[in-house]
């Protein structure tokens, strides 16, 4: 069986760029946004600067524990 890890995707009305986590609701990073989701949190990207790849691998490792 194959589980959904995270999606990359753009907001509708601003076009921002985010990665969603799929095992958000179980894990806690200053850098995620839930909202009024259940169970994703996003990860919102800065279309004008470099991605942090210490943060997206703060939280990769994170959610790799739920899997």
């Amino acid at each position: 069986m194959v589980k959904c890890f995270a999606i990359c995707g753009k907001t509708k009305k601003t076009n921002q760029p985010y990665i969603s986590i799929a095992a958000g609701n179980k894990i806690e990073h200053p850098a995620l946004f839930q909202g009024d989701r259940k169970r994703f949190k996003l990860l919102y990207i800065d279309s004008g600067q470099d991605i942090s790849i210490k943060t997206v691998n703060e939280v990769f490792d994170l959610a790799m524990k739920h899997y």
